[in-house]
């Protein structure tokens, strides 16, 4: 409905035709809050939901309404990220290259008919706790390999998108020498752009964790094993 009355609104203004309408999410939808699970949203068999880096957090759809431009019906596999929004949109609306650096870059060969970008991976960084259950990680996606690292204990998991998109068969023992190069990669990413990171909270106890809950259901951060610099 409010899509529907936003291009009424393009069209009443007699801009319809030189507008681009993009509809995403910045997350996943929310599969459980706290410790109590509430069904609200489906993520199609994703594994996690919102606050979470398995695909149900991350992935989202993406449909883009460009007339003259896209092609109707047409669909794209090319792997994009919400920071290439910011340079492809300035593009198109004229401002020119966007200042660097930018995580971002711009895809609007692809909204033009190309099927690939010229990037080698997507990162993910998150070094908090969230009230759906999500724990301090980063993620790093090359191809359909996927790489989550967990901040806690500092274990890995390995996942191939392409066999398994539901994220139930971790390759990180079987793959080991890929997993570690993609680990690699991810804290050279994590050097370059300087990112925070965790540290161990030494007021952390597991058993108090499970009784000092927040309003959201979350545990509060004397509770938890790491926090945010």
């Amino acid at each position: 409905m409010a899509v529907g009355s936003l291009r009424a609104a393009l069209a009443k203004a007699g801009v319809a035709d030189n507008t681009l309408i993009v509809l995403t999410s910045d997350n996943g939808g929310v599969g459980f809050q706290g410790r109590k699970l509430h069904r609200i949203a489906s993520n199609g068999g994703l594994r996690g939901g919102k606050g979470f880096l398995y695909e149900g957090g991350i992935r989202e759809p993406l449909i883009v309404h460009w007339p003259g431009v896209v092609e109707s019906g047409s669909s794209c596999d090319a792997q994009v990220i919400g920071m290439d929004f910011m340079p492809t949109l300035a593009r198109v609306a004229g401002a020119g290259p966007v200042p660097q650096p930018c995580d971002g870059v711009d895809i609007g060969g692809l909204l033009r008919g190309q099927n690939a970008l010229e990037r080698d991976a997507l990162y993910w960084h998150y070094p908090h706790y969230s009230d759906q259950g999500g724990k301090p990680c980063g993620a790093i996606r090359e191809g359909d390999w996927k790489l989550i690292e967990h901040f806690e204990d500092d274990h890995v998991e390995l996942f191939n998108l392409a066999l398994d998109p539901g994220e139930q068969y971790d390759f990180s023992s079987s793959f080991a020498p890929r997993a570690e190069g993609l680990r690699m990669k991810l804290h050279e990413w994590r050097r370059q752009v300087n990112a925070a990171m965790p540290r161990p909270n030494p007021d952390s106890n597991p058993k108090l964790a499970q009784l000092r809950v927040g309003p959201a259901g979350c545990s509060w951060l004397p509770s938890a094993q790491c926090r945010e610099d």
